[in-house]
């Protein structure tokens, strides 16, 4: 047998070879990432709203309303060995069973392991049109009472890092409908928010 013919059977031999060694470590790298995951078995993440208030509120007879909404928005992290990467935070207050909403976003921020981070968050209305005049009178009668029922909802994009692994992942809560005073005197009580991470 010629050299040329040997080269030619080792080269599909070498290239099989290397086939099967990616497909060994692919699966030894499955098996390590599913092990650890099950190991450390993630908590999800809880959030709260701590205070909120409605500031600068001005409804016009235009039917335009101008108000900055403000939640202090706390995420807790009750993991030992998961840390979180929060790269995109968009928050949507709405008035409850109401078409008026408002968003904002909250800067990318670091998470480690057993940790509460507080989030100052402020959502701005500004000469938002109110739909309807059903909605209209309802935000008058609010007014009047001293409260305005709101929900807040949070949608995000997040890392979970679990030792040298980092895994993307969507996070979402719903907070409420709460009670926001338009006055501080009047107090706020604390609010807890149905919280889910899509795997």
């Amino acid at each position: 047998m010629s050299k040329a013919a040997g080269a030619q059977l080792r080269q599909p031999q070498a290239w099989r070879f290397m086939a099967v060694v990616s497909v060994v470590l692919i699966i030894i790298t499955i098996i390590i990432v599913i092990t650890i995951w099950l190991a450390v078995q993630p908590k999800q993440l809880i959030y709260s709203i701590e205070h909120s208030s409605i500031n600068g509120y001005n409804y016009t007879s235009g039917g335009r309303l101008n108000a900055t909404f403000h939640c202090l928005l706390r995420s807790k992290n009750p993991n030992k060995r998961v840390s979180f990467y929060f790269d995109k935070i968009d928050v949507r207050a709405t008035y409850y069973d109401k078409e008026l909403f408002v968003g904002g976003k909250v800067d990318p921020f670091y998470q480690p392991v057993r940790n509460v981070t507080d989030l100052e968050v402020d959502v701005a209305a500004n000469g938002t049109v109110v739909a309807g005049s059903k909605a209209a009178e309802d935000l008058r009668m609010e007014r009047a009472s001293g409260n305005a029922k709101l929900e807040v909802k949070i949608n995000g994009k997040i890392r979970m890092k679990i030792g040298v692994f980092k895994v993307r992942r969507t996070v979402r809560a719903r907070c409420g409908p709460y009670d926001v005073p338009f006055s501080e005197s009047m107090g706020f009580k604390r609010t807890t928010c149905d919280t889910e991470i899509y795997y």
